[in-house]
C-alpha cells in the first residue's frame, strides 16, 4: 500500500480528481499503480482463501465434537 501511496505522492503532477475519481495522465504511472493495487488484491484473495479453508476446518472439527459429545461415533 505504501508503494501506492509514493507512486501518488511523487507524480502529483500528472494526477488530478474528478467527480471523486483520481486521474492519472500518465499511463506508466497509471501502470504502476494498478502493478500496486494488484499486489494487493492478490494478497486479499489469498487470505480470504485461507480464511475459508480454515473455516472448513474449523466446521469439520466442530461437527466431529458434536458427535463425540452425542455419544455417536465420529
Amino acid at each position: 500500500m505504501r508503494e501506492m501511496f509514493t507512486i501518488v505522492n511523487d507524480n502529483r503532477d500528472l494526477i488530478s480528481f474528478a467527480n471523486g475519481q483520481m486521474v492519472m495522465h500518465d499511463n506508466d504511472v497509471a501502470d504502476r499503480y494498478d502493478a500496486a493495487q494488484q499486489v494487493i488484491d492478490d494478497i486479499h484473495e489469498y487470505e480470504v482463501a485461507q480464511m475459508k479453508e480454515k473455516l472448513a476446518q474449523a466446521t469439520i472439527a466442530k461437527a466431529y465434537l458434536d458427535e463425540v459429545e452425542r455419544g455417536g461415533r465420529p
